[in-house]
């Protein structure tokens, strides 16, 4: 009974961090996605621009992020549209963080 218990408990624990992990990798862009699929995945409210909070959120260096996000908001408003995003300065940048 005792070993039934065990293995029960590993199962869960090995779905709860499958679960989590998967979450966060949903919100993550991937390399291999074109730009406005990321955009879209990174454009939580779905207001049709990204804020900086929506670009932290998925960023593993929180202050190189920062940097690169002001460096590819072209008009300094706080958001990048999808034009500023998708922009060759954007993917590159992008293209540079991903190497």
């Amino acid at each position: 009974m005792k070993i039934i218990r065990v293995f029960v408990g590993i199962i869960l624990v090995v779905a709860i961090i499958y679960c989590v992990s998967d979450v966060s990798a949903q919100k993550r862009p991937r390399q291999g996605m074109g730009c406005e699929e990321n955009f879209i995945k990174l454009d939580t409210d779905k207001d049709g621009k990204i804020s900086l909070k929506e670009f932290m959120a998925v960023a593993k260096d929180k202050d190189r992020a920062e940097e690169l996000f002001k460096s590819i908001d072209s008009d300094k408003d706080g958001f990048l549209i999808k034009e500023e995003f998708c922009s060759k300065k954007g993917t590159r940048q992008g293209k540079k963080r991903a190497n």
